[in-house]
């Protein structure tokens, strides 16, 4: 099965969560702080304090590339999801699920389990600034997002196995989107696919979908370069066709309320030049953000 990913801020209860999903699905856990403690022979407060942050990146970057590719759980370090590379070794083949919570609840937890400092402000002020830097690219990771602020490590854990399950949109919220897309032009027999990943019995509830909005949109790049990355990186997702609509607000509102992935023209325009299809220099050259944005 595909491998499990969390990521989040410290303090949002990844190790705990992970290992209660991993225990349900009699699946391994791995905690990627915890093998570069193993594997480094000293606590990850030592390495900040002895070598700084750059060497425990390093560390990080190292295990993260030796995970195994499937059927585990894995919990990751807070900062992981910055490292572009770090990202190409998680999405691939995997579902990654975005813990968060609010700074309270964080500040409460990091009192529990003092972490090496990050800042040199105090830990309020702290949580709130690195959250906002890293929210684009924790966001970007994610396949599900679960909120723990006051809840507990079961309760959160069950509502990953329904995300798991069921995905996100309710049968209501499916069928009424694809009432919606049959109003655009797109072609019949990808209409039937759009159909089957949406509204049949047999669907995968962890399947993505990413919508292509233009008007008209036949000339865009966008489809070769998102199908090339999904292959390679055995993304869970797919692109199923171009949707000519002018009302690209009334599309971007659908797809936001099916939690689907929504790319288009302005995730890629400024990089077609260059990458010119190339899911390889798309994703890790020119930094246009093909990859973190699935």
């Amino acid at each position: 099965m595909r491998r499990i990913v969390f990521t989040g801020f410290r303090g949002t209860g990844k190790t705990e969560i992970g290992q209660w999903v991993a225990h349900q699905m009699n699946l391994p856990f791995i905690d990627t702080d915890s093998l570069i403690e193993e594997r480094s022979g000293r606590s990850i407060p030592d390495i900040f304090h002895e070598e700084g942050e750059e060497r425990f990146r390093t560390w990080e970057r190292e295990v993260i590339a030796t995970l195994p590719v499937d059927s585990v759980v894995v919990s990751t370090g807070g900062g992981a999801v910055i490292d572009p590379v770090n990202m190409e070794h998680l999405r691939q083949a995997s579902v990654c699920i975005l813990l968060t919570a609010d700074i309270d609840t964080i500040k409460q937890r990091l009192f529990k389990k003092p972490r090496p400092a990050l800042t040199n402000h105090p830990l309020a002020e702290e949580i709130a600034e690195v959250v906002d830097e890293r929210r684009q690219a924790y966001h970007a990771s994610a396949d599900f997002s679960v909120d723990t602020t006051e809840t507990s490590p079961e309760i959160a854990g069950n509502r990953v196995l329904q995300l798991l399950k069921n995905g996100v949109p309710t049968h209501q919220q499916r069928t009424h989107a694809l009432a919606f897309f049959k109003t655009g032009r797109i072609p019949a027999p990808a209409l039937s696919t759009l159909e089957n990943l949406l509204t049949s019995p047999s669907r995968d509830p962890q399947t993505r979908i990413l919508g292509i909005a233009g008007y008209p949109c036949a000339h865009s790049l966008s489809p070769r370069l998102f199908n090339a990355l999904f292959e390679r990186y055995q993304l869970n997702s797919r692109r199923c066709a171009d949707w000519r609509c002018k009302y690209r607000s009334i599309f971007r509102g659908v797809c936001n309320r099916l939690q689907y992935g929504l790319g288009g023209d302005t995730k890629t325009t400024r990089c077609k030049k260059r990458c010119k299809g190339s899911a390889s220099r798309c994703g890790r050259c020119c930094g246009c953000g093909c990859v973190r944005a699935l």
